[in-house]
This record gives C-alpha cells, structure tokens and sequence, in this order.
C-alpha cells in the first residue's frame, strides 16, 4: 500500500504543471519624486513625537502628562493667523506624530 502511494505522490508531483502568477495588473500613481517637495511653513507644523520610553517631546520641550494637548493642538489649528507663533489658517496646519519603534500603544 505504502509502494502504491508513494508511486501515485510520485506521479502527481510529476506531471502537476506549476504555474508561475504574473500578479495583478495594477496602474500605480506616478512617482514622488517627479514632483517638486511641498514648502511648509515651520510656524504650521505643530510635531509631537514619543520616545520607547513614552517620554513626549512637543514642540521640542519634553513634556510628561498630556493634560491640555487637546485644547493646544485646536488652538494652534484654528488660530487663523492671530497669533505669530501658531499656524495661519487651518488648512495649512499640519500636525506631526512620531514615534519610536518600542513605544507603547
């Protein structure tokens, strides 16, 4: 029994044509790198990044309870140009998260 399974396994592995897959057919967008890089403003790039120890830094002061960065990043959004240290208008204001690989979720 084992002779007549090993001969059809044989058999089988043998004459099984393997198709090779082209893949889909997908039109991808051009490249970035034919575009010229978007200017952005430093005054509307609010960034906060968080370190694999969960230590924030926002806008380059460390800082360690979040308390209020909710209120901060809608105050710097809608600040419409009052205040010079914040963004001119919410459609330019840009809000940057980075994180590090090992930081909790």
């Amino acid at each position: 029994m084992a002779d007549i399974t090993f001969l059809l396994l044989t058999f089988v592995l043998m004459t099984t044509e393997i198709k090779s897959e082209k893949g889909l057919m997908v039109i991808l967008p051009p490249s970035l790198m034919e575009t010229e890089p978007i200017k952005i403003n430093k005054r509307n790039l609010y960034t906060k990044q968080i370190n694999s120890q969960n230590q924030y830094l926002i806008e380059s002061a460390r800082q360690s309870p979040l308390n209020g960065l909710k209120e901060d990043i809608k105050k710097f959004i809608l600040n419409r140009g009052r205040d010079k240290n914040l963004s001119d208008n919410p459609i330019e204001a840009i809000v940057s998260l980075k994180t590090d690989q090992g930081t909790r979720y």
